[in-house]
């Protein structure tokens, strides 16, 4: 038996690599037409990066219109870590309450979409 993937997607962007919108389109297009993008959220992101917060404003721009785009996951070590531990962030030594509610509203922004989309 095949399982499928939920044709829904919240994509990971690491502002180091502007993406552009149209590159986008055309990903989807050859990977999975019906694939609906539900947010994209970028990635190790370092506020204090004057380059970074430009590429952000960048995909901020080019991207919005295809999906929102949910707060920034800054660049931290602990979360290196936590893929090192092989466990949940949450569970690691190193969590911030920060980092923590951050995941928490990704889930919560997860949840609103699945929830409007079943009603």
């Amino acid at each position: 038996m095949t399982g499928t993937a939920w044709p829904r997607q919240a994509v990971p962007v690491t502002p180091a690599i502007a993406p552009q919108n149209g590159k986008t389109r055309e990903v989807r297009k050859q990977i999975n037409s019906s694939l609906k993008i539900i947010g994209f959220i970028p990635t190790q992101y370092l506020k204090s990066n004057k380059t970074e917060q430009r590429v952000l404003e960048l995909i901020e721009e080019q991207l919005k219109a295809v999906a929102p785009i949910l707060p920034p996951l800054p660049r931290a070590t602990a979360i290196a870590e936590a893929t090192e531990y092989g466990m949940p962030f949450a569970l690691t030594p190193k969590k911030t309450k920060g980092i923590i509610n951050l995941f928490d509203s990704y889930a919560q922004h997860l949840q609103n979409y699945w929830t409007k989309e079943n009603e």
